[in-house]
């Protein structure tokens, strides 16, 4: 069955490998920049204690809704230990089904989404999970708004910095941080490789809908040569 999500991956390969430099960031590009040399040029960025938190306290809630879901899978002294946890009776209820559990337009279209990335990841744990009252909708958000700033910081340097491409990086880079605090909420091994991959594609479906949507709101256009850039730097085996 053609897949329509690993059909734009192809296209993001062929344009990055089309462009290679449009993932590549140059010294007289970048407003601030360390290093004396190209070999060993970095950017100072920081993802600010609060966003971190965030990053991970949503991911670690997908990692444990996972869990307790599908606990048909999980060991009896795993589920206790899991119910036990101070985080279980805040979970939002996730319906048991494959389909959208409702929601807008960006929500569904994630949901529908969701079980083709990962089997676990059911239409329903993920629509619970970035719908009201879930992580993933603080997730959601976090990604709309520092990229509709990094929009409007790239503006006040004429498009000559790829502050979105920056800011996707150093959020990317967090979300697959957050793998390691969400080992608490998952069963024992080897279960738990199987439900981390999920909590962190849940991670990456959130991360896709905030790029989206924030793109939307700037007016760009999808011929624009950054889309791919940020799609590629969002990408799970990035």
């Amino acid at each position: 069955m053609p897949s329509a999500i690993a059909a734009r991956r192809l296209e993001v390969l062929a344009a990055v490998r089309a462009d290679p430099a449009g993932l590549r960031f140059e010294r007289e590009t970048l407003r601030h920049s360390l290093g004396t040399s190209l070999a060993d040029l970095t950017v100072p960025i920081e993802v600010s204690p609060d966003a971190r938190a965030l990053v991970r306290g949503a991911v670690t809630q997908a990692a444990l809704l996972l869990s307790t879901h599908h606990r048909a899978f999980v060991p009896a002294d795993d589920l206790d230990r899991l119910i036990l946890h101070e985080d279980y009776a805040s979970l939002p209820a996730a319906p048991a089904q494959l389909s959208p559990a409702g929601g807008g337009p960006d929500l569904r279209a994630a949901s529908l989404l969701a079980p083709a990335v990962h089997p676990a990841l059911t239409g329903g744990v993920l629509g619970a999970w970035m719908g009201k009252g879930g992580g993933g909708r603080s997730l959601v958000a976090l990604w709309i708004e520092l990229l509709r700033r990094a929009f409007e910081e790239m503006g006040a340097t004429r498009g000559r910095e790829r502050t979105p491409l920056l800011v996707a990086l150093a959020l990317a880079a967090e979300t697959q941080a957050a793998g390691a605090d969400a080992k608490a909420c998952l069963p024992s091994p080897p279960i738990d490789r199987y439900l981390r991959t999920a909590a962190l594609s849940a991670g990456w479906l959130a991360a896709r809908t905030g790029l989206a949507r924030a793109w939307r709101d700037a007016g760009r256009g999808a011929d624009d040569p950054l889309l791919a850039g940020l799609e590629a730097a969002l990408a799970p085996a990035a």
